[in-house]
Order: structure tokens, then sequence, then C-alpha cells
């Protein structure tokens, strides 16, 4: 993509050069039924150098909800067609690629109908259903994945509601 901006009035351009930010998201799907969760073995890129298990996660694409990516990404990556349940995390850094910022969104994805995995080719080498603490003793070290992790186990997040205007909104529900 090319953007050329020609900034007229006197003075420097307020214009950021490009976004500063990306969008990424995490999809914590659960069985019920099993009380396992569906995560992945990517093919590529530096998750697959260490080859954990991890969530299904990805980017979101221009003009996307991030429910909408959550449920796009977990289906292209393991076939498994979801609807979106609520936030359980945001995390936001400041070392993703091409100098950019990252927003990155934790959700609580629930399956509909059949539970059989098919592996995104080029990308993912295995998906499967594993228990919650065997994933989670993969990324003992992290705290950040530890309390995503907990936070699925108790089923919590933020509840998600949409305006007429297209606006979304999370927020923790009252108890």
């Amino acid at each position: 993509h090319v953007l050329l901006a020609a900034w007229l009035p006197p003075g420097p351009s307020p214009l950021p050069p490009n976004a500063t930010h990306q969008v990424g998201v995490g999809a914590v799907v659960v069985d019920s039924k099993t009380n396992r969760i569906l995560v992945v073995v990517e093919e590529v890129g530096p998750a697959a150098q260490a080859g954990v298990w991890k969530l299904p996660t990805g980017l979101a694409n221009a003009r996307e909800d991030v429910a909408a990516a959550a449920v796009r990404e977990v289906r292209e990556e393991t076939g498994i067609a979801c609807v979106f349940k609520s936030v359980l995390a945001v995390r936001h850094s400041h070392r993703a690629p091409r100098g950019k910022s990252d927003l990155f969104f934790s959700v609580l994805l629930e399956p509909v109908g059949d539970l059989s995995t098919t592996c995104q080719p080029g990308e993912i080498a295995a998906a499967a259903w594993m228990p919650l603490d065997d994933v989670a003793a993969q990324h003992g070290s992290s705290p950040a994945w530890r309390r995503i992790y907990e936070l699925a186990a108790e089923a919590r997040g933020f509840r998600r509601d949409v305006y007429p205007s297209g606006g979304v909104v999370y927020s923790v529900p009252r108890e």
C-alpha cells in the first residue's frame, strides 16, 4: 500500500506517516462438554520454531471488528465454526513489526457444530483439543498468558455492546 499526502497549511503535518497500531486477536475456544480448549502448532513464524501448542491467533483486517476477526481466524486456521462470547483481556505492547504498537485482544469463543479440525495449509501444522492445564503449563513462565488462561477457566470477560453507529464498546459486566 502507498499513501501520498501533501499537507497544505503552513507548518509541519500532524498526520502520522502510517497506521500506528496493529490489532491482534487470540481465541480461547472452549468445548464445554470436555472442558478442553482448541490449540494449534504453527507451521511458520516464531511460535513454529518453539514448537509449542498455542491459541489460534491473527490480525484483524481493516474495518473488521475484534469479534469477527477472532471467529474468522479460528475458522481459517482450524475449520471450527464459533460464536463470540466475550473479551477476556487486552494487551497493549510496543514491539510489533515495522515499528508499530500492538493491541492484542484475547477473546472467549464457543464452538458450534462439528468439532473436527482441518489445518490451514502453509500456516498451521497441527490442531487439537487439549486440557487447559496442559496448555497453560507450556506458558508457565509468562504471567500474561497465565492470566489469560485463568480468565478462560473462570469464563469471565467483558460485555460487548454494538451501537447503531457501528461503534463497539467492551465493558466489565456488573456482578
